[in-house]
């Protein structure tokens, strides 16, 4: 009777620490990427001297809050809730609707809670799409951000050369590990 006690013991154990086990080999990799867009429209603040006619050329300033979620995204929806990481690996921002003689100055992207991110100078209708090298650490700490809290909170800002209403398209590459048992 004892032995038969003691093996109904170690079958459940080993039964209930195998489902772990399970648990943990059953995962899913999803690779795709996160993607928003920002609108920003910038428009004229001169001051006053400008309206007698006197041609001042100062820098039109502009920010932009925005969030991003991860429900946004079709790949990653279904397992939302079974995420185990994140790998955040390669960004590329755009600007989009930028016309000829249309210049941004810099834009800056900032993550709430992490901070600057990226720095952007002298971008054109011509020279509008980067893939700016961040360090893996910043990268990191905004998976993990995703991962805590579903969504990101990014703040575009900086300056331009004339009014304009653009788009700010933001692209991370994104390798998700997810649970596909519960």
């Amino acid at each position: 009777m004892k032995k038969r006690y003691l093996l109904l013991i170690y079958t459940l154990v080993l039964t209930l620490t195998g489902c772990d086990k399970l648990k943990e080999l059953a995962t899913l990799r999803i690779n795709t990427k996160i993607e928003t867009e920002i609108p920003i429209v910038i428009a004229t603040n001169l001051p006053s001297a400008a309206a007698f006619g006197e041609n001042i050329h100062i820098p039109l300033n502009f920010s932009e809050t925005h969030v991003i979620e991860l429900l946004d995204n079709f790949d990653i929806k279904p397992y939302l809730k079974k995420i185990k990481e994140i790998d955040l690996s390669e960004v590329e921002i755009t600007a989009l609707g930028m016309q000829p003689g249309q210049v941004i100055n810099s834009v800056t992207l900032e993550v709430a809670g992490i901070g600057h991110i990226l720095t952007l100078t002298n971008i054109s209708s011509t020279n509008n799409t980067f893939k700016p090298t961040i360090p893996q650490s910043l990268l990191d700490a905004v998976a993990s951000k995703f991962l805590n809290e579903e969504k990101i909170t990014v703040t575009v800002y900086g300056s331009a050369n004339a009014p304009m209403s653009i788009s700010v398209g933001v692209s991370i590459e994104a390798g998700i590990i997810a649970y596909v048992l519960k």
